[in-house]
Formats: C-alpha cells, structure tokens, sequence
C-alpha cells in the first residue's frame, strides 16, 4: 500500500496552516523570540506572540534596548513588531489565543556559563 503523494501531503499543510492564525512562544529567551521573529517574516499572515511573566524582557523585545546582538536584527524586528509579531506579559490569555504553543526554556547551565558537557 502506498502512502500519500507529494502533492497531498502539500495539501494537508496548506489545509491545516490556514486554520492557524496564532502562534505562540512562551518564554521570550532568546532562541524563543528570534525564532518567532523568523517566522513571522516567512508567514506575514500569521500573528505571532511572545509571551513571558518577565516584564523586562519583555520590554527589552518591545522598545528595542535588546539582550541579544545579532546583525540585521533590530531592522526585522522594526519590521515584524507590531505588524504580525508581539511579545506580552499575559501567558493565560494568550494560550487561549493561540493554535500552536512552544516552550522555550533558559537552559541554567550555560546561563551559569557551563559547558554543555558539563549539564
């Protein structure tokens, strides 16, 4: 029995990203953030929302004073925030909100500044 063609499975997931409007990170790391930040400059039809119960990292994102330097960032996320790309302080709400939810967590280790065959 053969599975399904090429084709289908394109259908399937063209069929299956229209119904998703939302898409949500929680944890505004900065893997976190800047993985909705690629997204949301692939999907400009989607809304995407960082989400995180820390108000200065938060903020951090949302004015611009960010904890992370890579080049050509700040003129994406100039390009992206507020048109289809957010970062919130309300997980709960925006759960609610969301079709699809990753999790990014700080790893403590090489926060502490560990080695990764340390952890």
């Amino acid at each position: 029995m053969d599975g399904p063609s090429t084709s289908q499975y394109q259908q399937l997931n063209q069929m299956t990203m229209q119904n998703i409007h939302t898409i949500l990170c929680i944890g505004c790391t900065d893997f976190g953030a800047m993985t909705m930040l690629v997204m949301a400059s692939y999907w400009p039809e989607k809304q995407f929302v960082v989400a995180d119960d820390n108000h200065d990292v938060i903020n951090a994102w949302q004015y611009q004073d960010l904890p992370v330097f890579e080049p050509g960032l700040q003129m994406l996320l100039a390009q992206r925030r507020n048109a289809n790309l957010r970062f919130s302080n309300y997980i709960g709400e925006e759960i609610n909100e969301a079709r699809i939810v990753f999790v990014a967590l700080i790893n403590k280790q090489r926060e502490m500044g560990k080695e990764w065959e340390d952890a």
